[in-house]
């Protein structure tokens, strides 16, 4: 299962054009649509967006076992370390609990979709 915690705002931010932007977001849409996809929008106006202040990705496999990738402007680091990963995953969780639920986030990023055709 992939879950993916999107902000809002990334999908304004222009990479490639407006079409780019169209197809590339229709994509996401189409995969969040999978049974083993979910894919979720943290709302702008979410308090808990401002916590995101990186990309991080949480891989698990059985229990309690996992690692972690962090990424910034400059380098990436995977951590192993249980607290690092158990504090990851209380933000993931907090994050998810502010993010629209899966159908109205597909539907937002359909119409942002559409709404990058209108910048052409």
């Amino acid at each position: 299962m992939v879950v993916s915690l999107i902000p809002e705002s990334a999908l304004g931010y222009q990479i490639g054009g407006p079409a780019a932007m169209r197809d590339q977001l229709l994509h996401i849409a189409d995969m969040a649509e999978r049974d083993n996809v979910i894919v979720q929008i943290i709302p702008n106006h979410a308090a808990e967006c401002a916590a995101l202040i990186g990309p991080f990705v949480l891989l698990s496999w059985g229990a309690g076992d996992g690692i972690a990738y962090v990424d910034n402007a400059l380098s990436g680091q995977v951590l192993e370390d249980v607290d690092d990963i158990v504090r990851l995953r209380r933000m993931f969780d907090v994050l998810r609990a502010a993010a629209l639920p899966r159908n109205d986030s597909i539907e937002l990023i359909k119409k942002v979709a559409e709404q990058w055709m209108t910048c052409q």
